[in-house]
């Protein structure tokens, strides 16, 4: 039997992941013909997620365990099951953010050897592929900040 505390808990989860996801512009993701995996997205966090890594196992177990925690919410092994999952989720996100990082260190270092100055924020926001990946750290400093 789970007590108050534990109820309010998930409560308060799945109110921040609502939060996040809604900070996230709700960002969905298209399921184009070049998906592998044809996958309903049950949260709007999971398409979150598979916008920043895509659409991968992780993501979809983790939008399952989202969903059924949500759903379910006095059930201790369902909450339990969607902490680990999150904490497996965030880890990989972190990631990934640092490879955008280091994609726009790299973008800036080849910005400044061609042009001999360094760019600009609109410099930046002005290539399409760079504006993409500034979304994307900015949706994943959001989902990182999720507690548990």
């Amino acid at each position: 039997m789970l007590n108050n505390t534990s109820v309010d808990t998930i409560s308060t989860t799945v109110e921040e992941c609502t939060q996040v996801a809604n900070e996230a512009n709700n960002v969905q993701v298209t399921q184009g013909s070049s998906s592998a995996n044809k996958e309903q997205w049950n949260t709007k966090l999971g398409s979150t997620l598979a916008y920043i890594l895509g659409n991968t196992d992780d993501v979809i177990k983790f939008d399952r365990a989202r969903k059924n925690a949500k759903n379910q919410r006095q059930d201790k092994f369902l909450l339990d099951n969607y902490m680990r999952k999150l904490a497996i989720i965030q880890t990989k996100v972190s990631k990934k953010k640092g490879e955008l990082e280091k994609d726009i260190a790299n973008w800036e270092k080849n910005y400044f050897i061609s042009n001999n100055n360094l760019p600009t924020y609109d410099n930046l926001v002005a290539d399409s592929v760079m504006k993409d990946k500034l979304k994307q750290i900015e949706t994943a400093k959001v989902i990182m900040k999720l507690k548990g």
